[in-house]
């Protein structure tokens, strides 16, 4: 069977990590009407639509990716576009080296490589720059929890020297696969699986702080380079994302609130910035919001999980 699959060579031409700007304040407050910027809100596999959408990562020159979880692709929707084009993941048997397992994550590094989580055989991919093949860069294709494997991993992040992070949802902790590595390692501070944890989000600043969220407590700790024990730095309700941005606000979604809650340092509690207006598919409204990314705009993206969308929030200052 053929597979589906622009040339991703093509579709990776202009990439490159959000971010790039740095502006002298930090945001306040958004429009509380967004724009759809991937999606139309309707479940399909069009390239107009998405199918339980999961992260979504937003380059500096505001192209948007989303793990496009029902359709086992990436998919990428250039600023402004209304049509995605698909950038990883092919419709094809489970049994193809080259089927993509409906992914949870997905991240640009610096060099625009586009990495991937894959379920089905637990690994994470990675396309580099140009280049039509993939290669695994994290996981040995089967599940487990020796530090070579993973199990169900969920969203990621990689910092600025290449070391990719993995949210190892089935195993209940976060993971770190330095650069050309051939296992992870878990982030010091972890290595106490605690199994009431459901950490499905980690998220690396510019500082290489670390930040992870659980699930079930609401809990974000961060872990500063070196720091055996990490901080609790905020308690959100029920959120799975997160962003961090470069004054160290944490955005973050609520699935219970329908809503997204911005922490500033010293925050434990936070101030909810979007959504918050009952369930609904209304542009001011969310179901189940489940990712969100800031560009270098200051620009906020939301996964709409349930309406398979992402909306885009302008800053309004």
């Amino acid at each position: 069977m053929k597979s589906i699959i622009l040339p991703l060579a093509l579709a990776l031409l202009v990439t490159g990590v959000a971010n790039a700007k740095k502006h002298k304040a930090a945001p306040t407050a958004w429009n509380q009407y967004g724009k759809v910027a991937a999606g139309n809100g309707t479940k399909g596999a069009t390239l107009k639509e998405l199918d339980e959408p999961f992260q979504v990562f937003v380059d500096k020159h505001n192209n948007v990716y989303v793990a496009d979880n029902g359709n086992n692709r990436i998919v990428k929707w250039a600023d402004g576009e209304h049509v995605g084009v698909v950038v990883a993941g092919f419709i094809d048997t489970p049994e193809s080296p080259k089927y993509l397992s409906a992914p949870h994550g997905v991240w640009l590094d610096n060099d625009g490589n586009l990495y991937a989580t894959d379920f089905f055989y637990n690994t994470v991919r990675k396309w580099p720059h140009g280049k039509l093949e993939d290669v695994v860069v994290a996981g040995n294709g089967t599940a487990g929890a020796n530090p070579e494997q993973l199990n169900d991993p969920r969203f990621i992040c990689v910092d600025k020297d290449k070391n990719l992070y993995v949210a190892d949802k089935g195993n209940k902790r976060i993971m770190k696969w330095p650069y050309g590595a051939t296992k992870g390692e878990l982030i010091p501070g972890l290595k106490d699986v605690n199994t009431n944890r459901d950490r499905q989000c980690v998220f690396v600043d510019d500082k290489m702080n670390v930040y992870t969220s659980d699930k079930a407590t609401g809990e974000i700790t961060k872990w500063a380079p070196g720091q055996d024990n990490g901080t609790l730095v905020a308690h959100a309700d029920g959120g799975m994302g997160m962003f961090v941005d470069q004054w160290e606000n944490i955005y973050v979604p609520s699935n219970f609130g329908d809503s997204v809650t911005m922490f500033a340092p010293g925050d434990m509690k936070g101030k909810k910035i979007l959504g918050g207006h009952g369930r609904g598919n209304a542009t001011n409204q969310f179901s189940n919001p489940i990712s969100v990314f800031m560009d270098g705009d200051n620009n906020l993206y939301v996964t709409d999980h349930a309406n398979n969308r992402v909306l885009k929030f302008a800053p309004k200052d």
